[in-house]
């Protein structure tokens, strides 16, 4: 599929997400997105930049698109949560090399669908 993947279409791999760029609205990269956790409600994106990790809420109103071939989710981070991480735009990262596939992600491929809620 060419275009990107919006979440009407709300079931995507792990192994699919693992090592897209995740970036804000605003166009800042925060990271990687290295994994997905299964929580009660909804899932949680596993977001790393460097040595930090950023755990980001998998819901609609916060992912506002997945695009798969193009490696990479757009974001729109709920209030709170830079003063949270005491995460601001001047320690964002302005680009980042994509994981390379051979990188260890902690999900095991084949898992099951995991969906945004």
């Amino acid at each position: 599929m060419d275009s990107p993947m919006t979440l009407e279409s709300s079931a995507y791999r792990v192994r699919d997400l693992a090592g897209c760029q995740v970036l804000t609205d605003q166009g800042e990269c925060l990271g990687l997105l290295v994994d997905v956790l299964p929580s009660g409600g909804n899932d949680i994106f596993v977001v790393q930049q460097g040595l930090r990790e950023l755990m980001i809420p998998a819901l609609k109103n916060v992912v506002r698109r997945i695009d798969i071939p193009h490696k990479c989710v757009e974001v729109v981070l709920p209030q709170g949560l830079r003063e949270i991480y005491g995460f601001d735009s001047a320690t964002a990262a302005t680009s980042i090399t994509p994981r390379h596939e051979s990188n260890p992600i902690r999900s095991e491929p084949g898992e099951p669908h995991h969906e945004t809620a």
